[in-house]
């Protein structure tokens, strides 16, 4: 092995190699460091190899964690893949090719052999949310889907208002957040002559 400076003047690069050839470790003159790079292009660490480039994390010889780059970066545990960001950036947890999905609707693909599905964890008194944006602000939530843990009620909105609600009895409610009487079905209209109709169960 070899340690040596990458010149004469006192900032040049700190170098450690295996044959003295090639450098395999370099500290250059900011104190960036290289691992397989002499040109380390980034404030930190920076490591480069000619195939898949990884970073392991060792508890134990059955549980690790592998964080590699091949165009893709991927994470690992126990060699087994379990999400990875794609060349494009599109997102797959379970799923390698979240690409490979229709273009409406890869940006995260959540992907599994078995049941699949996502759960949005909210506290008693608060509600967990889906928005449908096109901006920021109230152009954030034109459309969402909503649960009021507070009152075990769903709803459903569009152009930012809510249109649909079922509440924690399952009715369903049109138009209106409250019930007329105890139909099972409640639809409330904008016209004078049509304030409500209720549908018995």
């Amino acid at each position: 092995a070899y340690i040596g400076i990458a010149g004469s003047a006192s900032n040049d690069p700190l170098f450690i190699s295996r044959t003295g050839a090639n450098s395999d470790f370099t500290i250059n003159s900011s104190g960036n460091v290289g691992i397989g790079t002499t040109s380390p292009g980034v404030s930190g660490l920076h490591v480069r190899n000619s195939s898949e480039v990884f970073l392991r994390l060792d508890h134990s010889a059955t549980n690790t964690w592998d964080i590699s780059n091949d165009s893709n970066l991927k994470f690992s545990r126990g060699g087994t893949e379990r999400l990875r960001i794609d060349s494009l950036g599109f997102v797959g947890i379970g799923e390698s090719s979240p690409g490979s999905y229709d273009s409406g609707a890869r940006n995260l693909v959540v992907g599994s052999t078995s049941h699949t599905g996502i759960l949005i964890k909210a506290g008693t008194s608060h509600y967990s949310n889906l928005y449908f944006g096109d901006g920021t602000g109230a152009a954030s939530y034109r459309g969402s889907v909503a649960y009021n843990h507070s009152e075990d009620s769903l709803r459903l909105s569009t152009a930012g208002s809510e249109r649909l609600r079922v509440d924690s009895s399952g009715r369903l409610l049109l138009g209106t957040s409250s019930t007329i009487g105890a139909p099972r079905l409640d639809v409330v209209g904008n016209s004078a002559t049509n304030t409500g109709e209720g549908i018995a169960q």
